[in-house]
Formats: C-alpha cells, structure tokens, sequence
C-alpha cells in the first residue's frame, strides 16, 4: 500500500499490506496454490535487489525443482517489507 519513499520510511508497516486492486490483479494473474512463493521486496534497498537477483532467483528456483517443489508466479512488490 506504500506510494512513494517517503512514506515507506514513515509507515513500514503499509509495505506489509496490499492494496484491493493489488490483489485483485495477483488473484487474477498468478499461479493459485503453489507449494513455494517466491516474493521479492525491496524495501529499502532496490540496489540489492538489482545486484543479486539475476544470480539468486534462478539458483533458488533450480533447486526447488530439485526438490519436486511447485513454484508460483514470482512477485515483486515494490517498498515491500517482510514481517
């Protein structure tokens, strides 16, 4: 539910929240159900985001797989945070 910076840095705890239209469009456009949900959010970092998660996302991915694990959609949220 977070807009902009500023108001992540003042209210972290909407970036645990989505907005109705949000999931509205996740209900619609992602897998249902799946065993693993990835989620990435990049709270306060984007940089660490964009350095890591080219080599990280499929390595995690691969050994899912490995595992027989079904995989969902993956979800970015933007100044998300984790509880």
């Amino acid at each position: 539910m977070v807009k902009n910076k500023d108001q992540y840095l003042t209210r972290p705890d909407l970036g645990r929240m989505l907005s109705e239209e949000d999931l509205a469009k996740i209900c619609k456009e992602c897998q249902g159900s799946p065993q693993v949900q990835i989620i990435i959010a990049d709270g306060l970092s984007s940089r660490a985001i964009e350095a890591n998660l080219e080599d990280i996302l499929p390595a995690l991915k691969q050994g899912l797989s490995a595992y027989n694990l079904q995989v969902g959609t993956d979800i970015f949220v933007k100044y998300g945070e984790s509880p």
